[in-house]
């Protein structure tokens, strides 16, 4: 009984080394976005990233293809660059990243290299990312171009895992009266903001949940012709295995097993 007793503990033992790690699910956190008709520098004042968000993206687009130069949070933390499309006749979409932004209520500052056009940024804050590997490959959109009436700019993206986020940023920009663009199914847009009447840009963001094989992001053009350009990234999961409820049953199995008077069990083979 004794050795039956051992071999049924070993068994438990290499059932809990083969339980599967779970995901702590991506999530967003906090987003906001600003515009400006003439600066080289856009700020969003006061933005708050508390505990618990561990990434930020920032997504910006520009009137005249000119590309941002520095994306700064918190006055000293300088966000990467992560991926930029120019769409054409001027209207260029990029996407800038930071790992573990600290906690703080404070600016974000986006620097373009040149010029004073019309320009959108929106940001976003995420929790439960993997900080160790927060991203996988960026790509941009499909077809570059005029955004007209109907038509549709996508994005797919390969590398997308279950509890991840894929998310997105758009750009629309034309010397018309403003355009919109009608969100893909399954996404969920984070924030929306628009620059001037005739000559205007309008920036857009959204994310949808992550799952194994490709996620598509895609918006379809509305309202009026326009150009537009855009870029898109899988956000990873952290991991962790089992999590607090399977913890707690691995302590109790623990102290039950410990609990047992094994010397009762003495010599009986």
């Amino acid at each position: 009984m004794q050795r039956q007793f051992i071999s049924f503990v070993w068994f438990l033992f290499f059932i809990l080394l083969w339980v599967p790690p779970v995901h702590a699910d991506v999530a967003i956190h906090n987003a906001a976005a600003t515009a400006s008709a003439a600066a080289t520098t856009v700020t969003i004042s006061s933005y708050a990233v508390t505990a618990g968000a561990q990434f930020m993206v920032v997504g910006a687009c520009d009137r005249g293809n000119i590309a941002v130069s520095s994306v700064t949070w918190n006055t000293s933390e300088n966000l990467i660059f992560l991926a930029g499309q120019n769409g054409s006749t001027g209207i260029r979409t990029e996407m800038w990243v930071l790992t573990n932004p600290t906690a703080v209520t404070a600016d974000l500052v986006v620097t373009w290299a040149s010029g004073a056009t019309r320009r959108t940024i929106g940001v976003r804050t995420f929790k439960g990312v993997n900080t160790s590997s927060p991203y996988g490959t960026a790509v941009t959109g499909t077809p570059t171009g005029i955004c007209s009436v109907s038509e549709v700019i996508s994005v797919a993206v390969t590398d997308a895992t279950t509890g991840g986020l894929v998310i997105d940023a758009l750009c629309l920009g034309d010397g018309d009266s403003p355009s919109d663009a009608t969100i893909g199914a399954g996404q969920t847009e984070a924030y929306t903001v628009l620059i001037g009447t005739t000559d205007f840009v309008r920036g857009k963001g959204s994310s949808e949940p992550g799952a194994v094989g490709t996620v598509t992001m895609s918006w379809t053009g509305s309202v009026d012709p326009a150009y537009c350009s855009m870029a898109a990234v899988a956000l990873q999961p952290a991991r962790s295995r089992g999590g607090p409820m399977f913890f707690s049953w691995v302590r109790g199995l623990y102290e039950t097993l410990i609990s047992i008077d094994l010397s009762a069990l003495a010599g009986v083979y």
